[in-house]
């Protein structure tokens, strides 16, 4: 009888040690906590709930921030990205899509090795008038109604592909910028910009929270 009683509690933390690797597996596989929060300013919600300092962040949250308010996201040490106030974006972070859907707002981010954070070298920002595939740069999104976003290529490449429109690849070492506007007839417009609701000084900044330097002059490896 104790023979099989020390046979069942083996089985038992057999058993108990695969099913925690079987979730460890399920978890990489959906990209479950692939980000995590370093960085909190002001009234800042995941799924609705409050968010504290160094909460991960999974396929599916839900991120708002409150005015005045700033959240830093950070993806493998080598990838950062900031939500400023009053926004609302999405993370859709799984094994078949890597994007962030932004709904209102601001990010700013700063992107050393994006083949570490989708794992195929790009990665997708969604806006309600343009998707920006990011080819590894640093940028700025503003959504700054249903109907116009601004995007600036700070330093690096996009993949700028307006909805109802021909993509195109926008290459910059300091900051080059476009409105997409979309019409009644919702087709989308593409404008020229200049630098604005963001600064050299603020992406700065965002770098050296994960010990990247922006190469201003020059693009990016």
């Amino acid at each position: 009888m104790a023979y099989l009683h020390l046979m069942n509690t083996r089985y038992c933390w057999i058993a108990l040690l695969l099913l925690v690797g079987m979730a460890s597996v399920i978890g990489a596989q959906t990209g479950s906590g692939l980000g995590t929060i370093e960085f909190l300013q002001g009234d800042v919600r995941v799924n609705g709930r409050p968010a504290d300092f160094g909460l991960q962040v999974a396929v599916g949250d839900w991120i708002q921030t409150g005015p005045n308010a700033a959240a830093d996201i950070v993806f493998d040490r080598a990838n950062v990205f900031r939500l400023g106030p009053n926004t609302v974006a999405r993370l859709n972070l799984g094994a078949s899509r890597q994007e962030v859907d932004l709904k209102f707002g601001s990010m700013s981010a700063v992107f050393d090795r994006v083949r570490t954070l989708s794992g195929r070298g790009t990665f997708d920002v969604r806006t309600p008038t343009t998707v920006g595939g990011v080819r590894g740069t640093s940028f700025f999104f503003r959504v700054i109604d249903g109907e116009t976003t601004y995007v600036c290529t700070c330093n690096g490449t996009l993949e700028l592909s307006p909805f109802g429109r021909d993509s195109f690849l926008e290459s910059a070492t300091r900051h080059s910028a476009y409105f997409f506007r979309q019409a009644e007839d919702g087709s989308v417009t593409v404008e020229r910009g200049t630098e604005a609701y963001h600064s050299t000084e603020s992406l700065n900044r965002i770098a050296d929270s994960i010990g990247v330097s922006i190469p201003w002059g020059e693009l990016p490896d």
